[in-house]
């Protein structure tokens, strides 16, 4: 009997080692995740977890962003229903790095469109890359239908030079 008790200890003690070992794992993951003082080691990314059609990455996207909240997800605008974020170098919500103020307007490629332009690594941030001669402007935002990229391109065409547009 002794042998069977031993067998028996040592099944219970693997079993507790188990659980124990994922309680701290799950433990330190949503802490890394959801505890926005601690470095994230770039996990704090919604498609990592989910693609960017699914509600999820929305949520996440919420949880994740902090202060960025309204860059990501959008805000509010009476016109549109949301839009991207407006920030004071980026007065139309473009998406780029560069200021808009620091960027040749003159015969740009505007970008219109739904989440297929308003995304991450879309055609409109890899064209900017290849084309050095001519600016490349993404005014896409994720989830437009086809009336709200008509008053966005109606709302802000009217700032550029000669633009190529691309809807």
């Amino acid at each position: 009997m002794s042998k069977l008790r031993q067998l028996l200890f040592n099944i219970v003690l693997i079993g507790a080692s188990l659980v124990f070992t994922w309680a701290v794992a799950e433990g330190f993951l949503r802490a890394v995740l959801f505890v926005e003082e601690l470095p994230s080691f770039g996990l704090r990314e919604p498609w990592r977890y989910a693609a960017d059609l699914d509600d999820d990455y929305w949520k996440l996207a919420y949880i994740f962003e902090g202060e960025r909240k309204g860059e990501t997800v959008g805000f509010f605008n009476p016109e549109l229903g949301w839009d991207t974020q407006p920030t004071t170098d980026q007065p139309l919500g473009i998406r780029t790095a560069e200021s808009f103020a620091d960027r040749n307007l003159v015969e740009p490629i505007l970008f219109y469109g739904d989440s297929f332009v308003g995304g991450k690594h879309n055609i409109p941030e890899k064209l900017d890359a290849l084309l050095l001669d001519r600016p490349v402007l993404n005014l896409g935002v994720g989830g437009y239908g086809v009336d709200q990229i008509f008053l966005k391109f109606s709302k802000t065409v009217q700032y550029f030079e000669n633009p190529l547009v691309l809807i």
